[in-house]
């Protein structure tokens, strides 16, 4: 099954190959690498894609395919989200109240010489909202130099909010489609760095840290640490 997009009917006992009709390809002419997928609750897909630059000696060698596309039949056809740059890196992707995808993104030129943590190197991690047919940022962070520890997460939580892990402000979450933020736990998690994020059927998040596993609860305002190294 190279080079394929896979789907199991069985609970993954078994796979297929699906036929991907539309979905963009490599200039080898190889599927495009998906970075994140997710579902919406009328059963359309979301494919994030790889979109990442390369650079060889400070030169630009190529680029693979990037951006945002979905299919409404079970992954048979793809067709693209317009409103994402084309060399948009996707980190995650999730979606969110009906109507809403999120998008975490970078545009980060990758090097294939030297050290590809080049201190040189400025790039910006956003989350970008898709609302109405129109691609929106909603929330920015700017790096310079290595890429940065930890996961970079989005996933609603039981009340329907969305939550992102973020490089210097911990643990956010949006109640209205990503028109503002709060931060979870004040400034606890701003030390550390956020590796998952697991919630509940209470809706309690228990979040994996460089610290140990911390507990937000979702009836207070504070973290409490479950579990520290």
């Amino acid at each position: 099954f190279a080079d394929s997009l896979l789907v199991s009917k069985d609970s993954a006992k078994s796979w297929e190959a699906l036929p991907a009709t539309g979905f963009p390809r490599t200039s080898n002419g190889d599927l495009a690498r998906v970075t994140a997928i997710s579902e919406d609750g009328e059963g359309t897909l979301y494919a994030g894609l790889s979109g990442v630059m390369l650079s060889l000696n400070g030169e630009s060698i190529g680029q693979e395919p990037g951006g945002v596309w979905k299919s409404s039949d079970g992954g048979l056809s793809w067709t693209i989200v317009v409103g994402f740059p084309e060399h948009t890196h996707v980190l995650d992707i999730a979606c969110g109240r009906p109507g809403s995808l999120f998008v975490y993104a970078t545009n980060r030129t990758f090097r294939v010489d030297g050290d590809r943590n080049s201190p040189n190197v400025d790039y910006m991690y956003k989350i970008l909202v898709v609302r109405g047919g129109a691609v929106q940022e909603s929330f920015s962070e700017f790096v310079s130099g290595p890429t940065p520890p930890g996961n970079r997460l989005l996933l609603p939580d039981a009340d329907g909010s969305m939550l992102c892990s973020t490089l210097y402000s911990g643990l956010m979450r949006t109640s209205d489609a990503g028109q503002s933020w709060v931060k979870i736990g004040a400034d606890q998690l701003d030390t550390v760095t956020i590796n998952d994020v697991v919630i509940s059927k209470n809706n309690e998040l228990y979040i994996g840290t460089t610290k140990g596993v911390m507990m937000y609860m979702s009836t207070t305002s504070g973290v409490d640490n479950t579990d520290e190294e």
